[in-house]
């Protein structure tokens, strides 16, 4: 049969709180998937043919990085049940027993698998990456010490909202993980472009924080059948460029800068959202509730 999809047809359409209490789908078209998936093979060791365990929910947008990360560069997806996810001891054994070599670990998880792994680096001697995903990512003293005991380690710190799935990556190695705290977000990643601007929707210089806003091929669709809150979060870029596909803007609502080496560090959110466990959660949602 002729294969009639385009990179313009939805992969998936996911969804994430909001303030009004009806969660917004959004609709993520294929190409963006593929320049995702593309990048990470040519820039990640990991990436072709290896044993990568199958961790997220598929309600989150991170599965389909494991999944097809995985299959699409001939390597191998090892699914785990819902108790080996829950429990760090279990998961570890699964790790080793299969020969795991990439993770994909919420911050919250990784703590607590590095905390565990502490006691026997060699249950996990085979783990070459871990990416990190979900919520700011912060180096408390067993991620540190982790680092220190599987020196050839890397752990990679991704972002992006659902709006865009991944646009950003920093590498934390064992030369750097003493660098910062609170690592940076890192940059752009293949035909992704980052804007930082004021209130006034001009470029802010580097070092000074201002919103974050993504144009590319990363962008979604919008919001499934909600033209309003599309508008209102996706609008028109000022500063459209030839050399991207980015007639729009969607606009984070987190507050970043630039560091002087041109990595990109987040500082917070300009509004009252939070993260708790990779879930962005709307304070005014539970105000009108609670009202």
């Amino acid at each position: 049969p002729e294969n009639q999809a385009t990179g313009e047809n939805l992969a998936y359409v996911i969804y994430t709180s909001g303030s009004t209490g009806q969660p917004k789908g959004v609709g993520m078209p294929q190409k963006a998937l593929f320049n995702l998936l593309a990048w990470q093979v040519k820039n990640l060791e990991c990436s072709r043919q290896k044993r990568t365990l199958q961790f997220a929910s598929i309600s989150f947008d991170v599965a389909f990085q494991e999944i097809f990360s995985a299959l699409g560069n001939g390597g191998t997806l090892v699914l785990v049940s819902e108790e080996e996810r829950m429990e760090v001891s279990r998961l570890v054994r699964v790790i080793k027993r299969f020969e795991i070599e990439r993770l994909f670990f919420p911050v919250v998880f990784l703590n607590k698998f590095a905390d565990y792994c502490n006691n026997d680096v060699r249950e996990i001697k085979m783990v070459k990456e871990i990416i990190v995903a979900g919520e700011q990512l912060k180096m408390l003293p067993g991620l540190q010490k982790l680092m220190r005991n599987v020196p050839e380690l890397k752990i990679y710190n991704h972002y992006g909202p659902s709006e865009t799935h991944v646009v950003t990556s920093y590498e934390i190695n064992n030369g750097n993980y003493q660098n910062y705290d609170l690592p940076p977000i890192g940059k752009p990643i293949d035909n992704v472009k980052l804007y930082i601007l004021d209130k006034n929707m001009k470029m802010v210089p580097v070092g000074i924080s201002g919103e974050l806003y993504i144009g590319g091929i990363c962008l979604s669709k919008g919001y499934y059948k909600r033209e309003s809150f599309t508008k209102e979060r996706f609008i028109t870029n000022p500063f459209i460029s030839t050399s991207f596909n980015d007639s729009f803007l969607y606009r984070t609502g987190d507050s970043v800068r630039y560091l002087a080496n041109g990595e990109i560090e987040y500082i917070g959110r300009i509004d009252n959202q939070v993260k708790i466990r990779g879930y962005r959660i709307e304070l005014g949602e539970v105000e009108a509730v609670l009202s």
